[in-house]
């Protein structure tokens, strides 16, 4: 695999984490539940870092330009506020947030599955491996 093949994973998958970092912030925000609120917010914090670890990558491997913005990312934290917005009820509201939680770890999984099913390099392979566990 080339620097490019693995910088374009790596902007896939940086744009995945970012998705997760300002998602568990959403999250964190429209939650009622101290401790979610908590938990949701350490979330997004690691998220941040493996962000910042990958974009990290991404430079070594030659690239200059932190990748945009996710259109689906922001199509699911809009929903996120519109369903904690429209459930009445603070259990509710807690099912709904981890049910489009849920939902975003499960793209995430596969957004880092696919990557490790690529040829990367090993210091590319070993970081990647390291933030998803």
């Amino acid at each position: 695999m080339n620097n490019l093949s693995t910088r374009n994973a790596l902007v896939n998958l940086y744009k995945t984490v970012e998705d997760g970092e300002k998602g568990y912030a959403v999250v964190a925000s429209n939650v009622k539940n101290r401790a979610l609120k908590i938990l949701f917010q350490s979330y997004s914090q690691q998220r941040r870092q493996f962000k910042e670890e990958i974009f990290n990558e991404i430079q070594r491997l030659g690239g200059e330009a932190r990748p945009k913005d996710s259109i689906l990312g922001m199509i699911h934290r809009g929903r996120i506020d519109i369903f904690a917005t429209l459930t009445i009820g603070d259990e509710n509201v807690e099912k709904v947030l981890l049910k489009e939680v849920r939902l975003g770890e499960r793209v995430a999984l596969r957004t880092y599955e696919r990557t490790l099913k690529q040829e990367l390099p090993p210091e590319t392979r070993a970081l990647v491996e390291k933030t998803v566990s």
